[in-house]
């Protein structure tokens, strides 16, 4: 399998999506596109590929099979849609609407065209937190009680899905906010839907019927270069934690507190060491999922949970009582 493979987004995420597209034999990187055409071209020139700042144009020129969407949150609901209409498989970044009727149109979109659908939850990935998920599944740390989560602000989305992820949907939430104006404005300036960049400070406590509970905290005082986030787990049989994930340290350290006989530890060598890594993890992900017409490992109903989440949390706030989360 070879598909040509486009980039949208030229800023960060746009940049290791091209990086890890330019040395894939099964989606080598065609072009680039941006609605900034400076920053396109400058990444298309590092990668020999055309860049492009009109979306329609690219499609009829290079005829992608895939693309990867890594532009601004707010564009990625319409960019999904087209490329889907172009008959192209789809990964997106988080998140995969602006609202929750954004994010239906474009899973409807996906199975009109019948093509493949993600969304690049990097965190799912890592080696620590997959050796928890699969430990917990297993049974070998007995029932979940709580899970509690600090986060930057650019984790908060990701950490949502991290929540699902581990534990399932939760039923309710409360939540507390403290925004500040101006701060990220430039990010998402609309929090009337979702949070999606936590200014000073969001707090969520999520509720299981008969279960665990969550907790997550996020503020963008956290400092991003100094810790992403930190977790701790405390189950009937252990109380695991994993602390100093930056961002050119994803890996992070976990800590075992108590536990009976546990699965052994991923190598170290398994752990990816930046964003980079975690991105190529989703997109080999991804492709394998193309390939084998299998379900993608992150899916567009897993995105809506996420997004539910995120309104639920802004029904919640200051509220004295739960909110359902539907």
């Amino acid at each position: 399998m070879s598909l040509r493979a486009v980039v949208i987004g030229s800023g960060q995420a746009g940049r290791f999506y091209a990086a890890v597209h330019a040395r894939c034999d099964e989606a080598p990187l065609a072009a680039v596109c941006d609605t900034d055409l400076s920053g396109a071209t400058r990444l298309g020139k590092l990668y020999g590929v055309p860049a492009y700042n009109d979306l329609e144009r690219m499609f009829r020129e290079v005829e992608p099979q895939m693309v990867s969407i890594a532009s601004p949150e707010r564009q990625h609901a319409d960019q999904a849609i087209t490329a889907l209409r172009h008959g192209c498989h789809v990964l997106c970044e988080p998140v995969l609407g602006h609202t929750l009727e954004a994010a239906h149109q474009v899973a409807d979109a996906a199975r009109t065209a019948d093509r493949r659908l993600a969304v690049a939850m990097h965190f799912r990935w890592l080696p620590l937190i997959q050796w928890i998920k699969q430990s917990l599944d297993a049974g070998y740390l007995g029932r979940p009680i709580f899970l509690t989560i600090h986060a930057n602000s650019f984790c908060w989305h990701p950490m949502l899905d991290l929540i699902h992820y581990l534990l399932g949907k939760p039923e309710s939430v409360q939540s507390v906010q403290q925004h500040e104006p101006g701060l990220l404005a430039d990010l998402w300036p609309d929090r009337r839907s979702i949070v999606l960049f936590p200014t000073r400070m969001v707090t969520a406590t999520f509720s299981y019927q008969q279960g665990p509970a969550a907790v997550l905290t996020s503020s963008a005082y956290q400092r991003y270069d100094r810790e992403m986030f930190d977790l701790k787990l405390v189950t009937e049989q252990a109380t695991l934690r994993i602390d100093s994930t930056r961002k050119d340290r994803l890996a992070g350290q976990l800590r075992i507190e108590t536990a009976t006989e546990l699965p052994p530890l991923p190598a170290a060598d398994a752990v990816p060491s930046d964003l980079q890594h975690a991105v190529q993890r989703s997109v080999e992900l991804f492709l394998a999922a193309v390939e084998n017409g299998s379900h993608p490992p992150v899916t567009a109903e897993d995105a809506y949970v996420a997004l539910q989440m995120e309104q639920s949390v802004i029904r919640a706030d200051g509220s004295p009582s739960r909110v359902m989360i539907f």
